[in-house]
């Protein structure tokens, strides 16, 4: 019991109370990191233009520094701060250069790219060497090089996948945050299920009650936007963790609402500079909804079903095939 309250229940509590305590204070400069909504969306959210970037700030924040004080102070821990801090920074900067973009574009799409996989090599790299991180899949547990090589390449363009997966989810008020929650909830019944991940459990506990609270502030009509930092770093987050696990083909299977929207946004880019032409009206999926009339808030409530869906689909496959 005591163990459950000092690796779970205290963690979720800080963390829930810094990022209300951190968000309170952010709204109240409410003026930084205000960026346009790109030109495509004027006619969606005429509402949204005054609407800062600034929620993935306090959530990203309050996540690491309860983590950091309830974890172990070891060479694990700063491996994932310093990999959650590398994508919020990233993140940070793109929504720094979106406030002066007279069409809500920050950093170029090529150099954003370029320095996720910088990011994503380093870090997989280093952690697969110590260890602290693996896919968890049985072809990979080898000695072969060009295996091990095999396996750091599927790991870099994962993590490089859902980090762009969740920035492109982040387009409704909410809707990255309430995806993300049933995700948070596997991560959680599994690290429990493997007692001996302490920091692991710490870590999803943080970051489950920080998207708790900072969705009280960016739910529908939202006060605050999580932006490229927040999205990145939960992204980032909760792969690493599915990655310390070694359950990424489970968090893969749990995550499939996200891989929709990352298609339907890449499908569309293809067409269009390949082509010429659009596959959709418009790109992502969510947009296409909301063009067609339906509300933000039904379209988060059903791609928040849809989530918990698939979550509960990948944690029957965790329970089948790895215990």
């Amino acid at each position: 019991m005591t163990n459950f309250l000092y690796r779970f229940l205290f963690p979720f509590i800080l963390s829930y109370v810094l990022t209300y305590l951190t968000s309170l204070l952010l709204i109240s400069k409410a003026k930084i990191l205000v960026s346009k909504p790109k030109p495509e969306l004027e006619d969606f959210h005429p509402d949204k233009a005054d609407v800062p970037n600034i929620g993935g700030i306090s959530f990203v924040l309050s996540t690491m520094v309860t983590t950091s004080i309830f974890a172990q102070i070891d060479k694990q821990l700063l491996y994932f701060i310093s990999t959650i801090f590398s994508f919020a920074l990233l993140g940070f900067v793109d929504d720094f250069y979106k406030k002066d973009s007279s069409n809500g574009d920050g950093l170029k799409s090529t150099t954003k790219l370029i320095w996720q996989i910088i990011i994503s090599v380093v870090f997989v790299i280093y952690g697969t060497q110590n260890n602290y991180i693996s896919s968890g899949i049985a072809f990979f547990d080898s000695d072969k090089v060009i295996l091990r090589v095999l396996e750091n390449a599927c790991l870099i363009f994962l993590l490089v996948y859902f980090v762009n997966a969740f920035n492109i989810t982040d387009g409704l008020d909410g809707l990255a945050g309430y995806v993300s929650l049933p995700l948070c909830v596997l991560l959680i019944m599994i690290a429990i299920m493997v007692p001996s991940n302490k920091l692991t459990l710490i870590l999803s506990a943080s970051i489950f009650a920080s998207v708790l609270a900072f969705l009280k502030f960016n739910r529908y009509p939202a006060k605050y936007f999580m932006g490229d930092c927040g999205s990145m770093a939960l992204g980032a987050t909760l792969l690493l963790i599915a990655y310390s696990l070694n359950i990424a083909i489970i968090f893969l299977i749990a995550s499939l609402m996200l891989s929709v929207e990352l298609f339907t946004s890449l499908i569309q880019i293809v067409a269009i500079r390949i082509f010429k032409k659009k596959v959709f009206s418009i790109a992502p999926i969510h947009h296409l909804f909301e063009q067609k009339g339906e509300s933000e808030i039904t379209i988060v409530n059903q791609f928040t079903r849809i989530s918990a869906l698939f979550s509960i689909i990948a944690f029957l496959v965790f329970c089948y095939f790895y215990i």
